[in-house]
Order: structure tokens, then C-alpha cells, then sequence
């Protein structure tokens, strides 16, 4: 009986070998790869993480700064050291149960430019946002 497929020589064995050492080289190179691609991707991973710490230690840092700065203590100290305000003495408060009055005396006039005195001789300004008549 004679083969009907023609034996294999030399050179298909060569070709053979050559393909599957491709094959196996290309697995190699996918399988580095990957584990390259890995190692990237923890780097990052972990360089983002530490932006994420730093960006909460700055959100707590400015949470209790504005805390700070919501107090009434620093509000007062504030307004005494910049503004210049004092705090109104019993002849400034002007008590309103019986109706305000329809206006106010010149001692009251008095004792409040004394109480503000980088004020004096300004018309009274509207707060910006307050609607105008």
C-alpha cells in the first residue's frame, strides 16, 4: 500500500518548529505585557491615592478654618480691629416695645457718631444687597 499524503521533509519540520516558536514568543511578549501593564496601573493607583489623602487633609484643614473664621469671637475681633466698632454702651440701645420712634434724638445721633468715628459726616450707605427704594 502506498501513502497518499507526501512525506514530510526537512524544511516543513524547520517551518514547523518556527511557527510554534512564534507562537510561544508572541505568549511571552502578551504575558510580560500584562504583568508590565499591572505594575503601571499599581504605580498610578497608588499615586492617586496619595492625592486623595492630601485633598482630605486640605478639605479638613479648610473646614476648620471657616469654622474659625464663622466664629463670633473672630467676627468680633474683626470687626473691632479692622472696622474700628465698639461695642454700644446702654445709652446707644434704643428699645423698640413701645414702636419705634419717628426718629431718632440728636444724643442718639451723638453717641453713635462717637461710637463710629471714621463714620462721621458719610450719608448712610445701603447694603449692597439690599433691593433699592
Amino acid at each position: 500500500m502506498t501513502d497518499s499524503t507526501p512525506a514530510a521533509g526537512p524544511a516543513s519540520q524547520i517551518f514547523a518548529a518556527a511557527c510554534c516558536a512564534a507562537i510561544l514568543a508572541s505568549l511571552g511578549v502578551l504575558y510580560v505585557h500584562d504583568k508590565v501593564a499591572a505594575v503601571d496601573e499599581g504605580y498610578r493607583l497608588g499615586v492617586l491615592d496619595r492625592d486623595r489623602q492630601a485633598l482630605e487633609r486640605e478639605n479638613l484643614a479648610l473646614k476648620v478654618q471657616l469654622a474659625t473664621l464663622r466664629s463670633s469671637q473672630h467676627i468680633e475681633a474683626q470687626a473691632r480691629s479692622q472696622l474700628g466698632m465698639v461695642a454700644p454702651t446702654a445709652q446707644a440701645i434704643i428699645s423698640l416695645q413701645n414702636g419705634p420712634s419717628p426718629s431718632p434724638s440728636a444724643e442718639s445721633r451723638v453717641v453713635a457718631s462717637r461710637a463710629v468715628p471714621h463714620l462721621q459726616g458719610r450719608a448712610a450707605q445701603p447694603h449692597p444687597r439690599e433691593p433699592k427704594p
